[in-house]
């Protein structure tokens, strides 16, 4: 996207944005990170015809044979029957969408409205290239920031002091504050290894004294 500007100027938000005389200015937005997903397109399914399929299926026929099964057996009957019905009707399909971004806890309706309003202001000064356009949109940009920043420290700090006495709860808050992964604490050795691995430690120890 290219927008003509006349004024020497530069502002930095989620994208750059550079303003120079007789230039264009280039807005380059990060791509969306994408993903494979395994799906059903459910829109597609046709109720009507699911239905009749199902009731002429062995799980809406003579019930009275189904009574020397077990539980499991039933269970497994029924996902037999319903996969292949689905995959008839429904059949599963692999399509890209877009990767779920780790959200924000602290980000509400206050944020949304502030958010829209800048958009707002951004599409108006890149219908016109106005000053005026371009300092409102300025404006709406700097409230905006100042929220989210409000927002922010408010939600976690909030957190940090409710997490007061459990220790637990405040290492989970203090590794999202940093946007730290969540690590994995299990582990392949059970609790009768380490006991066995001790013990024959000590063993050991004694052994050589």
């Amino acid at each position: 996207m290219q927008v003509w500007v006349g004024q020497n100027r530069r502002f930095s938000t989620n994208i750059s944005l550079y303003r120079r005389n007789g230039a264009t200015v280039c807005v380059t937005a990060v791509p969306p990170a994408m993903q494979q997903m395994t799906s059903r397109a459910w829109r597609r399914l046709s109720t009507d015809a699911f239905a009749s399929d199902l009731a002429a299926s062995e799980l809406c026929g003579d019930l009275t044979a189904l009574d020397d099964r077990t539980v499991d057996d039933l269970v497994r009957l029924y996902n037999q029957v319903m996969t292949v019905l689905l995959d008839q009707h429904c059949p599963t399909m692999t399509v890209r969408r877009r990767a779920n971004k780790k959200t924000t806890p602290w980000f509400d309706a206050d944020c949304r409205a502030a958010r829209r309003r800048a958009r707002a202001a951004e599409r108006r000064f890149k219908r016109t290239s106005s000053d005026a356009d371009y300092r409102a949109w300025s404006v709406e940009l700097s409230k905006m920031k100042e929220l989210y920043e409000e927002k922010n420290s408010t939600f976690w700090r909030s957190e940090i002091a409710a997490s007061h006495g459990n220790t637990q709860r405040l290492w989970q808050t203090l590794h999202s504050v940093l946007g730290e992964p969540a690590s994995d604490d299990t582990c392949d050795h059970t609790a009768d290894d380490f006991a066995a691995f001790f013990k024959d430690k000590v063993d050991s120890v004694r052994t050589s004294i």
